[in-house]
């Protein structure tokens, strides 16, 4: 997408064909005229369904694309709605002096799931990705919170599914033999299958390649931990620190869709979750 303001332009390259298709001045509704937009940048695309298409902001929102008349091969535009986070947004440009953007991926994600469209948001007192906190959140008892919503379709607002403070969140933790460094969970991807469910990374030092890490899975509804595991520079969990899995966790990449893993082990760890 080209000329985020109150018209864009849209290509689009449809798969079995040999021509890109290119939409010009295509109006995003609920976008106060494009003022909404004025410092939009993508920093994701997610697709959902059949039908949709998403462009992320993680400071704004999302540009929701209907693309139900291109799978019937019309001529029609796509339609396109703005869809503000069920957050603070960030009214001005979100730069830092010396960090630029920054990296709000490391603290919210939008995931499609099988019961729709998910956000999730590690929202901290203290915040470190320039933008994301607000003066209300400095005025806070608590270190971190999470909260998750679902998209609520056909009208496109949010609604508020689990709300969790660190207190809980240690204490779902707790439960288990391991131990945990008491850090803000970061990368939080919400389960596909199951979207109560949320697996986070937590790094003592999200700058050092020394520091052990841990990817964990928890259900925020029931309040209990499912998985966790513990990876460093010695050795991963799986064996070799040449993994792709331990590669993207010791670094700032993104996680891998939580649905992803059933189809590299045949679902066996999927099954015995299940029983």
């Amino acid at each position: 997408m080209f000329g985020l303001r109150s018209k864009i332009q849209a290509h689009m390259f449809r798969s079995g064909s040999d021509d890109w298709k290119v939409f010009k001045n295509l109006q995003v509704y609920g976008a106060s005229g494009g003022h909404d937009l004025q410092y939009w940048f993508t920093d994701t695309v997610v697709p959902y369904q059949d039908r949709f298409l998403t462009w992320v902001d993680y400071y704004q929102g999302m540009i929701l694309a209907d693309m139900s008349s291109q799978s019937e091969e019309k001529d029609e535009a796509p339609r396109l709605w703005y869809v503000p986070f069920p957050v603070d947004r960030v009214i001005d440009k979100p730069d830092h002096s010396d960090y630029g953007r920054g990296f709000p991926q490391g603290s919210r994600c939008v995931c499609a799931t099988r019961d729709g469209l998910k956000f999730v948001s590690v929202d901290r007192r203290h915040t470190s990705n320039w933008g994301v906190g607000h003066d209300d959140v400095m005025k806070w008892n608590h270190t971190f919170r999470i909260a998750t919503w679902s998209l609520r379709e056909h009208v496109y607002t949010w609604r508020r599914d689990v709300t969790m403070y660190e207190e809980e969140f240690w204490g779902t933790l707790g439960s288990g033999d391991h131990v945990f460094p008491r850090v803000a969970p970061e990368y939080p991807v919400v389960n596909m299958d199951n979207p109560d469910v949320v697996c986070f990374r937590l790094k003592k030092n999200s700058c050092s390649s020394e520091e052990q890490t841990w990817m964990i899975e928890a259900d925020m509804k029931r309040k209990v931990l499912l998985a966790a595991i513990s990876y460093s520079m010695e050795r991963s969990s799986y064996g070799e620190p040449g993994t792709i899995n331990y590669a993207r966790v010791t670094s700032d990449a993104l996680p891998f869709s939580s649905d992803l893993p059933r189809y590299l082990d045949d679902g066996r760890n999927c099954k015995k979750r299940r029983q």
